[in-house]
Formats: C-alpha cells, sequence, structure tokens
C-alpha cells in the first residue's frame, strides 16, 4: 500500500499527460499544465520530518558562519507499516535515512520526476512516478 507522508497529494501522471513538458536541467521538469486524469492520486496522510538536534555555530578560516546541523530520527512516521508499503516522503528525508541505514529506510521511497508549472514553479502539477 501506498501511504503519502509527504505535505501535498502524490499525483502520477504518464508522461504524455503534462503539456509543454520541459526538462530544464538534469533534476528539473516544467509544464504548462495537464491533460486527464492522474493515474494515481494518493492524498497526503501527514508528514515525514527529520528532526533537528543540534545545531553547532563554527566560523571558518575566512570568519564565516558556518552552520553544522545534525539530524536526529523522523518524526511522524506511521508506525501501522506491513511488508510491501511504500511511505513517501521528500527526498531529503529518504537520503538521510539511507545515508544512517535506518531500519526503516526500505519503506521510504520519494517522488520521480517531479514537473512544476511554467508560469509559477512553485506549485508541482504531479510526477512521473516514485523512486526508492
Amino acid at each position: 500500500m501506498i501511504k503519502n507522508y509527504m505535505p501535498h497529494s502524490f499525483d502520477v501522471y504518464a508522461k504524455d499527460q503534462f503539456v509543454n513538458l520541459e526538462q530544464t536541467n538534469p533534476t528539473t521538469w516544467i509544464a504548462d499544465g495537464v491533460t486527464g486524469d492522474a493515474i494515481v492520486s494518493v492524498p497526503s496522510q501527514g508528514s515525514v520530518r527529520m528532526s533537528t538536534s543540534t545545531q553547532e555555530l563554527c566560523v571558518d578560516s575566512n570568519n564565516i558562519p558556518v552552520y553544522n546541523t545534525v539530524y536526529g530520527e523522523p518524526s511522524g512516521f506511521p508506525t501501522d507499516l506491513v511488508e510491501g508499503d511504500v511511505v513517501l516522503v521528500s527526498l531529503p528525508v529518504v537520503s538521510m535515512m539511507k545515508a544512517s541505514n535506518h531500519p526503516l529506510a526500505a519503506f521510504v521511497a520519494s517522488p520521480y520526476k517531479a514537473v512544476r508549472l511554467r508560469s509559477n514553479t512553485s506549485n508541482v502539477l504531479g510526477c512521473m512516478g516514485y523512486t526508492h
């Protein structure tokens, strides 16, 4: 079962459903809109975030402040997981959980090829799937 723990819905469309789809760099896709219904739409069920445990101020050799953020356990993670479940979270959460070999890292995934609205790139139209 797909469980969406991002703060917005998870909407998957086929590549050809995006109007005037353009890849502007290796990780950025924009389009003017979408046509038809999403292949799947999963509403948000909560939000998983990595808690910040400490911030230590350092100063580099040029006297520029440098902040070292130490992340703790993910908060808001669902507790009712069974084998085969996929928990959709942000890419930073996936990265941190996998880098730390978190015991629940095998469950997490993030949107694949998120497509933003060309006229307002703050708006995500949808994506083309998910990636582990």
